[in-house]
């Protein structure tokens, strides 16, 4: 394997990652386990054993000094794969110009990464924050960096800090992430409809949301 990146249990990266393949999307989930209950859901059931989300999500929250639901909340709403019962963040995601895409590994994530850019596309969002290469390259360094599940959560929980510093708001700065403003109706009304989303992805992990202190149990 590519060096560490589980920020899942050994038992679930075990079914999320049973073989290497370079098929894209689609292909790619027909290569897992019970492929018949592979898909992308955001009305999914969610394991609720544990209270707490998985340890990487709140190192990089921790580095940037915010709540690690809100981190693992987003990650579930960008780039979230059900397997049986349960819904993950999936680290090899991308989404160009608006378009999913999902791979089996990161050496073929990275490949359709380096693929677009090298044909000048670069509306893509990577990883599991699907943070934008576009906007965020600065951040995000490197194909390499950009898809590497470690550096992009705190890519994306160091967005999430900064539009919560310069809003004095967590609801404000979801909908930011997600819209980039809300200058337009079409935007406010897009923000909005994520901010929900996230809310319930919340709320279903046992977590309220307060604008001020972000996600609590």
């Amino acid at each position: 394997m590519s060096p560490p990146w589980h920020i899942y249990p050994a038992s679930e990266t075990k079914v999320l990652m049973p073989v290497a393949t370079s098929a894209p999307a689609a292909a790619a989930e027909r290569t897992l386990p019970a492929s018949k209950e592979v898909r992308r859901s955001r009305t999914a059931p969610v394991d609720k054993r544990g209270a707490r989300p998985p340890a990487a999500f709140e190192q990089a929250a921790a580095r940037h000094g915010i709540p690690a639901w809100l981190v693992y909340g987003v990650a579930l709403q960008e780039s979230q794969v059900t397997i049986g019962r349960t819904a993950l963040p999936y680290p090899w995601t991308l989404c160009v110009s608006g378009r999913g895409e999902r791979y089996a590994d990161v050496h073929a994530a990275r490949r359709a990464l380096r693929g677009y850019l090298d044909v000048g596309v670069t509306n893509v969002d990577c990883g599991p924050m699907q943070v934008n290469w576009r906007w965020h390259r600065d951040k995000l360094q490197s194909v390499d960096r950009a898809l590497d599940p470690y550096a992009n959560l705190d890519v994306g929980a160091g967005i999430l800090a900064d539009l919560r510093r310069s809003t004095g708001d967590w609801r404000m700065a979801v909908q930011l992430y997600h819209a980039g403003s809300l200058d337009t109706l079409e935007r406010r009304t897009r923000a909005a409809r994520y901010l929900a989303s996230v809310q319930r992805v919340l709320a279903r992990h046992g977590q309220s949301f307060a604008a001020e202190g972000g996600p609590h149990g």
